[in-house]
């Protein structure tokens, strides 16, 4: 079972990760939008903030993906590995 260190961990993982998304839309598409460097930031530093935010994602969730427990995952894969023999996936560890 994980943690109430886990879940906070997990709860950052996902707040970098979800902020990342408006802020590269945005840049992307060339439109300005508001950054903690100002309310009308440039569409570049929006790129450059969201693609922050994505990084400190990643590497929170690299530095934790040990944090599952193997014997939970375990338990998962050979559930669901009836179903995938037909439909022709095989789930391996």
């Amino acid at each position: 079972m994980a943690t109430l260190a886990e879940f906070a961990v997990y709860a950052l993982i996902g707040l970098f990760a979800t902020n990342a998304i408006p802020h590269v839309v945005r840049g992307i598409t060339g439109r300005r939008h508001m950054t903690p460097f100002g309310s009308d930031s440039s569409a570049a530093l929006n790129v450059l903030w969201g693609s922050a935010n994505a990084a400190v994602a990643g590497t929170l969730a690299w530095t934790f993906r040990d944090a599952a427990e193997e014997v939970y995952l375990g338990r998962r894969v050979r559930r669901r590995r009836g179903a995938s023999h037909r439909t022709g996936v095989v789930l391996e560890r």
